[in-house]
């Protein structure tokens, strides 16, 4: 089921959009090193900005080598929201 959701929106940004997306989920040791640096951020419920999420990328350099800045603003952005509907 996951699959065909996949090729699914695979084939509806490739023939709408001209581009892919790849979806890439979090793993535990990506979510820790990016909560282990921004945790003052998720605390005072506020985003990152692009330095902030850019010195957490190279202070933990393997395990979030193949996320950009953005990926992990909107990781803790996402973690924000999901806190406030709780």
């Amino acid at each position: 089921m996951l699959t065909e959701l996949i090729l699914l929106l695979y084939t509806y940004y490739e023939t709408n959009f001209n581009c892919v997306v790849v979806l890439r989920y979090w793993n535990t040791e990506e979510e820790t090193a990016a909560l282990a640096s921004l945790k003052y951020y998720v605390l005072r419920q506020e985003v990152p900005g692009k330095k902030a999420c850019e010195e957490c990328t190279a202070s933990s350099s393997d395990a979030l080598c193949k996320r950009s800045w953005t990926d992990v603003k909107y990781k803790v952005k996402n973690l924000i929201n999901a806190a406030r509907k709780h």
